[in-house]
C-alpha cells in the first residue's frame, strides 16, 4: 500500500471507530474523548483533529511517546515532544531484544542510562516538534529558506503552489499538468498559503494562476503579510475536472521589499498548480 493510502485508511478507520461509540455516549450521557492514537504525518494530525472537533469529540495526544524521533515519513511521525536518546541506551535495547547475542550491561550502567532517560523526558530537556503543534492547531509551517525574486524584467517567474512557507487547510495532491509535480487543493473558504518573495520595485505585475476546477467555484484573495489587498479572483470557471488545467490572469500591485505573500481562499472548489508573475506590459 502507498503511504497516502495507509494514512487515509487510518483516518477512515478512526472515523468508523468514533461512529461506533456514538450510541454509548447517548445511552450513558457521557462525552466522547480521544486520549490515545498513533502518530502519522502532519496532514493526518490536522484532519483527525478536524474530524473529532466536527463531531464534538474532545482529544489529546501523548506529550511524549517516541525517543529521538523528529522527522516525518509518509505514514508516521513524531509526537508532540521527543526524548533525546542517551549514550548507552541502544546497548540496553540490543540486550533486551536479544540477550543471547549481546553482552549484559552492568546494573549500575543500566541504572545510570535509565536515569538519564528520565531526566531527558523533562519538558525543558525534550525536543519540541513544532510541526506537530502547528498541525494540531490547523497550521503546517515550513522554514522559509530564501525567497522567490520577482525580476524587474518581462520574464515570468513561477512559484509552485506546493512550495509554500505556511499552509492552512489546503492539502497536496499529485498533479497531471505538464511538468508533473504536485498541486494544492481540497480547498475551503479561509484556507491560506504563504510564499516569501523579493520585489525589487513597486509596480503592477500580471499574475497567472494555473488552476483546475470540476464545476467551477470559489475564488482567492492575494494579500501582503500586513493584510493589504493586492488582487483577487472572484470565481474560477469550470475546467471539467480536478486535473484539467487552465490559466487565469489578473493584475496585481506589489510593493517593493522582501515579505510573505498570502493566497487566501474565499471559497472552495478549485486546485492550484502554480502562480506566475511578470511585469505587466504597458
Amino acid at each position: 500500500m502507498t503511504g497516502w493510502y495507509v494514512v487515509w485508511k487510518r483516518l477512515i478507520d478512526f472515523a468508523c471507530s468514533a461512529r461506533i461509540m456514538y450510541p454509548q455516549s447517548d445511552e450513558y450521557n457521557v462525552p466522547l474523548w480521544m486520549g490515545e492514537s498513533g502518530e502519522n504525518n502532519v496532514w493526518w494530525y490536522r484532519d483527525a483533529v478536524q474530524l473529532l472537533e466536527s463531531n464534538n469529540i474532545g482529544w489529546a495526544w501523548w506529550t511524549w511517546k517516541k525517543m529521538a524521533r523528529t522527522e516525518f515519513s509518509d505514514v508516521s511521525g513524531p509526537g508532540a515532544f521527543s526524548i533525546v536518546k542517551p549514550d548507552g541506551y541502544q546497548m540496553l535495547i540490543d540486550y533486551w531484544a536479544n540477550s543471547s547475542s549481546n553482552p549484559k550491561p552492568e546494573e549500575s550502567f543500566a541504572f545510570d542510562v535509565m536515569m538519564e532517560v528520565a531526566n531527558n523526558a523533562l519538558l525543558k530537556n525534550s525536543v519540541r516538534n513544532d510541526a506537530v503543534f502547528d498541525a494540531l492547531t490547523g497550521h503546517v509551517l515550513r522554514p522559509c529558506e530564501g525567497e522567490t525574486e520577482l525580476l524587474d524584467t518581462s520574464e515570468p517567474v513561477r512559484i509552485e503552489a506546493e512550495e509554500y512557507c505556511e499552509v492552512f487547510g489546503f492539502l497536496t495532491d499529485p498533479a497531471s499538468d505538464a511538468g508533473g509535480g504536485a498541486n494544492v487543493g481540497f480547498t475551503d473558504a479561509g484556507d491560506l498559503l504563504t510564499y516569501k518573495v523579493s520585489v525589487p520595485l513597486a509596480r503592477t505585475y500580471t499574475v497567472v494562476y494555473r488552476y483546475a476546477s470540476l464545476e467551477g467555484g470559489g475564488g482567492l484573495q492575494l494579500e501582503s503579510e500586513e493584510g493589504t489587498d493586492l488582487g483577487s479572483v472572484d470565481f474560477f470557471p469550470a475546467t471539467g475536472g480536478w486535473q484539467v488545467w487552465e490559466s487565469l490572469s489578473d493584475a496585481v500591485d506589489l510593493p517593493s521589499g522582501t515579505y510573505k505573500l498570502i493566497v487566501r481562499a474565499t471559497g472552495g472548489g478549485w486546485n492550484l498548480n502554480w502562480l506566475e508573475f511578470s511585469i505587466q506590459a504597458m
